[in-house]
């Protein structure tokens, strides 16, 4: 599912991986968020302060066009760069 605003993708809803939940292995289906945000520095300063952890991902980081993050419940979503 994609939220549009003014016609512009501000977000996107979509299934993500397939985790094993418990010792006994079993899938556990989840969503996997992403939001598109004109800064992505402080999209990512802002969330963490709100309390989200970021996800390790590549060493590059000035290259980067997004970035994971954890909320403090433990759901994973992505913040994305929002391009013109």
């Amino acid at each position: 599912m994609v939220l549009r605003s003014a016609g512009a993708a501000v977000a996107r809803l979509n299934s993500g991986p397939v985790e094993a939940g418990a010792e006994q292995s079993y899938d556990r289906p989840r969503w996997l968020v992403h939001f598109k945000v004109p800064d992505l520095d402080v999209a990512r300063e802002r969330a963490v302060a709100q309390g989200a952890t970021q996800v390790p991902g590549p060493a590059d980081a000035d290259r980067r066009s997004q970035v994971a993050l954890r909320d403090p419940q433990g759901a994973l979503f992505t913040l994305g760069r929002a391009t013109e």
